[in-house]
């Protein structure tokens, strides 16, 4: 293991040098960075695993110290993984997505998620009732009241409340990639385990559609927007991209589930075959990668007469590689900078998410309805983790409010509250899932 970690750190180094004089050309820079983000986040999430944290926080703490957050911060002329790093291996970390979010779906098959389902509805209900409008307020307190914040008196604007609500549901997202990690992991399938990815899974499908549809209200009702037909148009523009994304989804799961029922196609070439194809799609089409494979991975294992086993034993069979590729740029675009300039307001916020969960929890499960002690105590825990959902969402808030002040304060809080959360969530996640799993008989 030290062998590993010298040698990681002695190619980091030659990155480094290479990259401050620009000799390695763009042919070679993507395998190049393709193969040391697969031994060092190997390395990272071994590492982890030895001070009892969760892998994936191993391979978003070497994304975060090779990102450009910490090279800015220290003042590094040069950094591992810069934009022109990351644009190289842009496609490898579609095809990662890809994958992660066809296991993801392929765990909600329908045998499993009955049992769970009114309970996973409970806790998606409560969560948006509590957190969305929470989250909403004190964003929009902080903000105009921020020196570069938007003015009391144009606060009660259509567009500004809107504006505040989009970001508000930005602390209701999870991570289904966190939440397959780990639980992949531990292989923990006690109760918690279960209900943890139901939920995610369940609340990211709602969340994009609820978040999208009022992101684009605030963009349509927003100052210098005084058209109706605005607010028509971005409504369709949103229906049309999501529905789009859950149709290709369900047409090319079981496609690819059929081919690897009927085919003698090797595990490898099948795993990468489906990434190819979700991304080849979900880029041509104009669709969301996530999504699309979500709903390809939830088509496959429900789809009658079908048996998906085969194709989510070859995704799960590669999961630790795409899971080393895919951390570390997560990793490597949180803002560092944003969290530790914001560092009280973000933890704040943090905080008062954690706050909003445990209450959404114990209302969504109540004493005399719990299915069990052990999900009602530590199912909250379960969904602390964000990471890739949550800076998508804050990415279309950025690109369609940017203009405006108080959204951009409200961006920089939102990102600083992810960073915490990325970095702490998934070691709560694990004590919730060890803790259920010690109580089974």
């Amino acid at each position: 293991m030290l062998a590993l970690a010298m040698l990681m750190l002695t190619i980091a180094g030659a990155a480094v040098r290479w990259g401050s004089v620009g000799d390695v050309p763009e042919s070679a820079l993507g395998p190049f960075m393709l193969g040391w983000l697969l031994l060092s986040g190997w390395v990272a999430g071994r590492l982890a695993e030895c001070a009892s944290l969760p892998r994936v926080t191993g391979y978003l703490l070497v994304g975060l110290a090779a990102g450009p957050g910490l090279a800015a911060l220290a003042h590094f002329p040069v950094t591992i993984l810069d934009d022109r790093a990351l644009s190289s291996v842009a496609l490898v970390d579609d095809a990662a997505i890809a994958l992660i979010g066809l296991l993801a779906g392929s765990e909600l098959r329908a045998s499993v998620l009955r049992p769970h389902l009114h309970v996973s509805l409970r806790l998606v209900g409560w969560q948006l009732a509590l957190l969305a409008p929470a989250g909403a307020a004190a964003l929009f307190a902080v903000a105009i009241a921020a020196p570069a914040g938007w003015h009391l008196e144009g606060s009660l604007q259509p567009g500004l409340i809107l504006g505040s609500l989009a970001a508000g549901m930005v602390l209701v997202a999870n991570s289904p990639a966190i939440v397959v990690a780990v639980v992949r992991e531990l292989g923990a399938r006690g109760i918690v385990a279960r209900t943890a990815l139901a939920t995610t899974i369940l609340k990211d499908l709602v969340l994009t559609v609820a978040f999208t549809a009022v992101l684009g209200g605030a963009v349509a009702l927003g100052p210098g927007s005084t058209e109706g037909a605005g607010l028509v148009e971005g409504m369709a523009t949103v229906a049309t991209h999501l529905v789009g994304s859950l149709l290709a989804g369900a047409i090319v799961g079981p496609m690819l589930a059929w081919l690897a029922a009927r085919t003698p196609i090797r595990d490898d070439a099948l795993a990468g075959l489906s990434a190819v194809v979700i991304v080849a799609v979900a880029i041509h089409f104009d669709l969301s990668i996530l999504l699309t494979s979500l709903a390809a991975g939830i088509a496959a294992a429900n789809f009658p007469r079908l048996d998906a086993a085969r194709l989510t034993h070859a995704t799960d069979t590669y999961l630790v590689p795409v899971l080393c590729v895919a951390f570390p740029i997560i990793g490597a675009r949180l803002d560092l900078g944003a969290a530790l300039a914001l560092a009280p307001v973000a933890l704040g916020l943090a905080l008062m998410r954690a706050g909003g969960l445990w209450l959404a929890c114990r209302a969504a499960l109540p004493a005399t309805r719990a299915p069990s002690p052990s999900l009602r105590a530590n199912a909250w825990m379960a969904f602390l983790p964000q990471a890739a959902v949550a800076i998508a969402l804050l990415a279309d808030f950025e690109s369609q409010l940017g203009g405006h002040p108080w959204a951009r304060s409200m961006h920089a809080m939102l990102l600083g509250m992810v960073v915490f959360n990325a970095l702490l969530g998934p070691a709560f996640l694990r004590l919730a899932l060890r803790r259920d799993e010690s109580t089974l008989p």
